[in-house]
């Protein structure tokens, strides 16, 4: 039998052993975990973070002390953790805070199983504190949680969880129209004209002390990306035109469309024409902006099939005389090209809808299409997606069967009886008439873009069209006409360029601060930090 000094030998022996498999195994999940932010920050954050990432390090940093030591009670007594956390409840928001970030993200990687166990340990902390949204961390963790679960098809929880969101960002919305809180005073805006200056001086300094402002900020991005993917559902009369709301950041007063068209299900040729009108003009605005203040490349893809998804919505919606099934598969074939993207991957649950609607509508159409045109490209990103998501994987199940059985006929060169593989139930749209006419391609449409290409089309074109709707594109006009100047200066004079940039924000900044938007003011300290950051490196 051993001796007491041989058993305490075999115990300190056992420790040495599980610190060192301790060690090992934080050293594995440190690695993982930061190339996870890794890719979240450069990729899937769309140039948004909404986490600060020394916060989700600092969380790294606690769990690597307390593992190092086997021995070690897993407490906030030790003096050497004092200078990471003042609470056990501040340590735990923030490591739900990265539990969520981490399921959200290995979700869209296609890393299901993990995603999931990662997400039950978010749940569990999150069952303490989801009532905290005073709590920035909880307040982020809580949208990562909404994101993640309508990737897993759980909607309705979803819902519940980001309508809690919502509430908690809206006094960082309007604040004028909210109650001065003890915690967050809020200054109190005047409607006298002699004071509005003033006011708006008001607004800018009490967003600039504010930093749940810019966390509100950075959740709402997000939420609004998910008004166009719920929008049919939440508000089939309207969604078409919310959508175009959304893609024109709000920016946009559409009460003359919302009274020509009071059903988006049903279009006429007059609201048909009117629509896929100013649609070119918001995407050649948004590429601009895009390319000289967000060159996140995954925004572009996501902003590319955002503008292809109402592209398509208000060509499957035309009355059944004037709808151009040429048209609707020439744009389906375009979103399905926009998935041979090498960040196709990358992209959230929110971008899933024109893709599958695209591979839905090619495959109801496939008699009218050419026959040279394969559906290779349609099954691989449906796939792709349903690793991801296991919501695409439940919805996209007989539509993937459907795509494999006909690349299968396809493959036998026999196309008798593959209508009858193809009945999904009601019929989408009749196919007996179809119109002669398509909507004409605009100067905007192409890529190779400059801003003074954009400027001209502008002009002479989207300009008049605006203004007839009675549009107020005030910070548009503003913005094209500084992006003229900028032209001009950018193979000349650089630091005229970059003084012109910084003008153009603070234009911006002037707007909001007149219309009083409060988030309108968040989005141009972010440019000027953008910019800032630009001219640096």
């Amino acid at each position: 039998m051993m001796n007491d000094y041989q058993q305490q030998q075999q115990s300190a022996a056992f420790v040495n052993i599980a610190n060192m498999f301790n060690q090992q195994m934080q050293m594995n999940y440190r690695l993982v975990t930061n190339q996870t932010l890794d890719i979240y920050y450069q990729y899937l954050s769309n140039g948004f973070p909404m986490a600060d990432r020394r916060v989700l390090e600092r969380v790294l940093e606690y769990n690597s002390i307390t593992a190092n030591d086997y021995s070690v009670n897993n407490t906030l007594s030790s003096s050497m953790m004092s200078h990471l956390y003042s609470s056990i409840s501040e340590f735990e928001k923030d490591q739900c805070l990265l539990f969520t970030l981490q399921a959200m993200c290995l979700q869209q990687l296609g890393q299901r199983e993990t995603a999931n166990l990662i997400y039950s340990n978010a749940r569990q902390i999150m069952g303490k504190y989801f009532d905290d949204l005073d709590s920035q961390s909880m307040m982020v963790a809580m949208t990562f949680m909404g994101l993640y679960l309508i990737g897993e098809g759980e909607n309705r929880k979803a819902k519940n969880i980001l309508s809690s969101v919502k509430s908690a960002i809206a006094p960082y919305k309007n604040p004028a129209d909210v109650l001065q809180s003890n915690n967050n005073p809020m200054p109190s805006f005047s409607l006298s004209s002699n004071e509005k200056q003033q006011d708006d001086d008001t607004i800018s300094e009490w967003v600039i002390t504010q930093p749940k402002c810019f966390t509100s900020f950075l959740v709402d991005t997000q939420l609004r990306g998910l008004e166009a993917y719920f929008g049919e559902e939440e508000n089939p009369k309207t969604y078409i035109l919310d959508g175009f709301e959304t893609l024109g950041n709000n920016n946009l007063n559409l009460s003359k469309l919302r009274e020509m068209i009071p059903d988006c299900r049903v279009l006429n040729k007059e609201a048909i024409d009117s629509l896929l009108s100013l649609l070119p003009a918001l995407e050649c605005l948004a590429k601009v902006v895009l390319t000289n203040f967000n060159k996140a490349p995954t925004l572009k893809l996501l902003y590319s099939l955002m503008f292809k998804q109402a592209h398509l919505d208000i060509l499957k919606n035309a009355e059944e005389s004037i709808r151009d099934i040429p048209q609707i598969l020439n744009v389906c074939s375009q979103v399905i090209e926009l998935t041979r993207d090498e960040l196709f991957s990358f992209l959230p649950i929110v971008a899933t809808k024109p893709i599958v609607m695209a591979s839905t509508l090619r495959v109801h159409y496939f008699s009218s299409l050419d026959s040279t045109e394969n559906f290779n490209d349609d099954l691989r990103a449906l796939k792709i997606l349903s690793k991801n998501f296991k919501a695409i994987q439940a919805s996209c199940a007989p539509l993937i069967k459907a795509l494999e059985s006909l690349i299968y006929l396809q493959q036998r060169n026999s196309a008798s009886g593959i209508e009858s593989l193809f009945d999904f139930g009601e019929d989408i749209f009749s196919i007996e008439s179809l119109s002669n006419s398509s909507p004409s391609s605009s100067n905007c449409s192409k890529e190779n873009l400059t801003p003074q290409t954009i400027f001209d089309t502008y002009q002479s074109d989207y300009a008049p069209l605006f203004r007839d709707f009675g549009i107020d594109m005030e910070i548009v006009d503003v913005f094209i006409e500084n992006m003229s100047e900028q032209e001009k200066l950018f193979h000349n004079d650089k630091t005229k360029l970059a003084e012109k940039r910084m003008e153009l924000v603070e234009s911006f900044k002037a707007i909001s601060g007149k219309k009083k938007d409060v988030f309108g003011i968040v989005a141009c300290e972010f440019l000027k930090k953008q910019l800032l950051f630009n001219e640096n490196n």
